[in-house]
């Protein structure tokens, strides 16, 4: 009996101790660093800066896709040159070419190598939503597979810089199409206690609305130095080396992405293993072109 109550004791109390930790965990705040940009434009423009080396990422790695139609998981190879071009080629976990898709400034192509179909028409969100299961222009996908700041938020003059306790500044900020955002930009830990000026500032969370409806909402994590690219050497010598597409960058870049549409019940998550900044593209990258043996089908989505 004595030791079945201390038994039920000892319960208690580890109850209440578990209790009492995860408490502290939750409502543990992380300090803003000491040295702040006076304002939220500020802040953005620093962000902006980080990156100000890369125009163009080479990454290679994993997707996996949750929508409407079902699940979708397989392996990519990408090149991502904003604000308006893009190549995704698909292959399956065992090594097997799926399909690519390209978007070259106002035009939207995808070959679907299984069906020997390939699709073309006008890049737009309609375009997204059919082919890949995200109803966003295509500019903004692009934007998000870098992890970079939307290219047309605009942040009000005056706007305050606000500090969340969960380790990152939030910036209200607006766009085009009556868009709203809410920016989370956090701090290379390496820089925290350095002056604001010298800070790397990288976006975390974007979450969008239009029109007082979410249009859609990302996260950025996992962040390590890209690679800094070399030219792209054709082992037989008979092509002339494609030298890189910009200067040498090592900029920090998120290797996990996802991104959220509520409208499209869409989850979209992507894992890089390698980031390349400022690759050699081929001229042909962001072109695809029908073969004989496909059937061709203009795509006219609004």
């Amino acid at each position: 009996m004595q030791n079945s109550i201390i038994a039920k004791k000892s319960r208690i109390r580890l109850a209440f101790t578990l209790f009492f930790a995860l408490s502290a965990a939750a409502c543990h705040t992380i300090p803003p660093p000491r040295f702040q940009p006076p304002g939220a434009a500020e802040a953005v423009a620093q962000a902006r800066k980080t990156h100000a080396c890369g125009s163009s990422i080479e990454a290679n790695g994993k997707i996996d896709h949750f929508g409407k139609s079902g699940r979708f998981r397989g392996s990519v190879m990408m090149f991502v040159a904003p604000p308006t071009k893009l190549r995704i080629d698909v292959v399956s976990p065992f090594g097997v070419a799926l399909a690519s898709l390209a978007s070259n400034d106002n035009l939207f192509s995808l070959v679907d190598i299984r069906e020997r179909h390939f699709f073309s028409g006008a890049a737009s969100a309609c375009s997204m939503a059919q082919f890949v299961g995200i109803s966003l222009e295509p500019a903004t996908v692009i934007d998000l597979l870098v992890g970079k700041l939307p290219q047309n938020a605009v942040v009000a003059n005056g706007t305050k810089l606000k500090w969340s306790g969960r380790g990152y500044y939030v910036i209200r900020a607006t766009g085009a199409h009556g868009d709203n955002y809410e920016l989370h930009l956090g701090v290379d830990p390496n820089d925290i206690a350095r002056p604001w000026e010298l800070q790397r500032l990288r976006l975390v969370g974007i979450y969008t609305t239009r029109g007082g409806r979410k249009l859609y909402s990302a996260e950025f994590g996992d962040f390590s130095p890209g690679l800094a690219s070399t030219a792209r050497v054709d082992p037989d010598g008979i092509d002339a080396p494609i030298e890189p597409s910009g200067p040498a960058c090592t900029a920090d870049v998120a290797h996990k992405v996802r991104v959220e549409v509520p409208d499209e019940e869409a989850d979209l998550q992507v894992r890089y293993e390698h980031v390349t900044w400022n690759p050699p593209i081929p001229a042909d990258a962001f072109q695809l072109v029908a073969t004989p043996e496909m059937t061709s089908e203009t795509v006219f989505c609004r």
